[in-house]
Order: structure tokens, then sequence, then C-alpha cells
């Protein structure tokens, strides 16, 4: 068996437990509860799609079942290049006078430049953005230098994922017609129809006896105890079945983080 649906797990728990079929559609609803929970730090099954971008706002919709990223890339011909994630760029969208999106266009924080002899600065406010966020200038706006160590300066390679307006926004300065999204399912979708591994059937069993011994009057607090252990020994037993670790593979780990270097 490769895989396994939601309906045969409930069915066979019926079977197993002697229950009649009026509990079907309460214990498929535990089910759900369970494989959502347990697809967001066990199963973790990582959807791949290609979003395209809208190349006026350089933002990328959100698919439906999205819970959180792993991976935002771009294309490069067989292989991907992954984006930097970042927090500065402006969660704020633009808009026009007809409740369109305006693209905010970065020269409109850039002083004119017969007004800078000739060249751009970037500006916070009234006050060049280097005299708000160092010590390398004087109250007067004087520069007085001591620019040691001065970084790299603004990366273009960047997103930030916006769940609120359901958006990948994309640094404007980065052109791509589509960006690869990997992405963990908040598993939202479930029903009788959806496929589980094999792995996991066990567990959702012993959350769906967990809970209904949890809701039921009959049971004492010992049995409800040991129906939510048995549970957690299921699902201890889900994770490590689901390690992606073998001898080879943290063998590989510490050979490449070997270095031929002096030792303290």
């Amino acid at each position: 068996m490769t895989t396994a649906s939601l309906d045969y797990i409930v069915k066979n728990f019926l079977l197993k437990k002697g229950y009649p079929l009026h509990w079907y559609m309460q214990f498929m609803v535990y089910a759900s509860d369970c494989l959502r929970d347990i697809t967001f730090d066990d199963l973790r099954v990582i959807n791949t799609k290609i979003l395209p971008v809208n190349q006026a706002i350089n933002t990328a919709e959100l698919p439906e079942d999205y819970q959180d990223y792993v991976n935002v890339s771009v294309m490069v011909g067989q292989r991907i290049r992954p984006l930097v994630p970042t927090l500065t760029l402006n969660p704020l969208t633009s808009l026009d006078t007809n409740s369109n999106f305006n693209p905010q266009d970065w020269t409109d924080n850039l002083t004119p430049p017969d007004s800078n002899n000739g060249q751009a600065q970037l500006y916070y406010g009234a006050l060049p953005y280097a005299q708000w966020f160092t010590v390398h200038y004087n109250d007067f706006g004087e520069n007085i230098g001591r620019f040691f160590g001065l970084g790299a300066g603004y990366q273009e390679d960047t997103f930030q994922v916006f769940k609120e307006r359901n958006q990948i926004q994309i640094d404007q300065k980065l052109y791509v017609e589509n960006v690869v999204l990997q992405y963990i399912s908040d598993g939202q979708s479930a029903d009788a129809a959806t496929l589980v591994d094999p792995y996991a059937i066990k567990t959702i069993q012993a959350y769906i006896d967990s809970q209904l011994k949890a809701h039921n009057r009959n049971y004492n607090m010992g049995e409800k105890q040991l129906a939510q252990n048995e549970y957690i020994r299921e699902r201890k037993i889900l994770r490590a079945r689901k390690a992606d670790w073998s001898v080879e593979k943290i063998k590989r780990i510490v050979q490449k983080n070997t270095m031929a270097a002096p030792k303290s």
C-alpha cells in the first residue's frame, strides 16, 4: 500500500473497534483534524508550484492551501536559484485614485540630482538616510567620516511573504516572470478521498480514539490518559519513521564540515 484514504482509515477503525456506522462523520472530523496537525510537523509534505509574477507590482499570489514557505526561487535553466528572505520591504500597497495598485518608485525617496551636486542621495524625511541610522554625521548634518567596515549595501535578490495580503513581494529591482515556491500545505482541503502516507494510519486512528474518549463521560480519567499517551507514542513512531537520516547522510555532513585548519 503506497497511500491510504481518510475514508479507509476511518472505516478500518470502525471495523476494528466494533462501532456502528453512525460514528463515521464524527470520526472523519477527528481524522481531518489530526491530518492537519501532523502535516505541519511530521509529514511535512512539500508542494512545489510555479507562480506567475505580476510585473506591474512584482508580486505573486500565494496558493490557497499555503501555510509556510520552504524556499522561494527563480528558474535558471534546469536549476533554481534561491531568493533571500528579508523584512525590509514595504508592507503597505500603494493605490492610485482608481484603487488600482501603483508600484512604489524607489526614485521617490531620492533628492533631485541638481540639488546634491549632480548626485542622487537617499533621504529619510528631511535628513539623509545615513544621518538617522549611523554616527557618521553630526547634529549639523556634517559628514565626519569613520565609515570603517561599511557593508556591501543593497541586495536585489530578496523577497518577503505578506500573509495578510496573500502575496509574495519580490524586490522591484528584480525582473522575473515566474517564481518557484516550495511550501507546506495547511491540509484544509482534506476530505474522505484525501490520500495519506501509510505510516500515519495508526497515528490518525490513535488520535480518533483519544478524542472519542476525551469527549465521552463514560470513560474515566485513567482511560482518557491512556488513550492520549497511545496517540503521543504513535506520533513519535511516525516522526522517527519519517526522519530523513541515514548513516551515509550523517557521514557526508561530518565530511563536509571538516577542514584542514589548526585546532586549538
